[in-house]
């Protein structure tokens, strides 16, 4: 933000924008020949927040969720998957073994192997990654997220 002591030859315009309950404030602030500054104050009404929001009131869910469940949290439904399973975004995030979406996150040219939790670490798997990727050609370099 300007202050009076850090430029005196600054003319311009500045906005903050302050944001509260159920609008929106955007603070103006000019410096005139004299260099002194003036603020002009601009509210702009914001629609309410539920009207931006699909609500969905009722507890249901309408996902197909595979092997994992569907959840409703303030009006946005998404597949809570178990262990070893993510979502896959390509069949309306259904549930999935790692390995089958996406080839676990491992390249192209890797074998995705699923392991458990309690394995990954012991593995030098980051955590929550539920898969070890090993490229077909040998290459260790990358852990086989990349085999080039």
């Amino acid at each position: 933000m300007y202050r009076e002591n850090e430029n005196k030859n600054y003319r311009g315009k500045e906005l903050k924008e302050e944001k509260h309950k159920s609008s929106v404030i955007f603070v103006e602030r000019e410096v005139n020949e004299r260099g002194k500054m003036e603020h002009f104050n601009i509210k702009l009404k914001q629609k309410e927040w539920f009207r931006n929001v699909r609500i969905l009131n009722e507890e249901k869910c309408f996902l197909n969720c595979g092997k994992g469940v569907c959840k409703n949290a303030h009006g946005y439904e998404y597949c809570n998957c178990p262990e070893g399973f993510s979502s896959n975004p390509e069949k309306n995030f259904e549930c999935e073994e790692h390995c089958k979406v996406n080839n676990g996150g491992c390249d192209k040219d890797a074998i995705c192997v699923p392991i458990l939790s309690e394995e990954e670490e012991k593995n030098n798997v980051v955590k929550g990654v539920g898969v070890i990727c090993k490229c077909k050609n040998g290459n260790t370099k990358y852990n086989g997220y990349y085999c080039g």
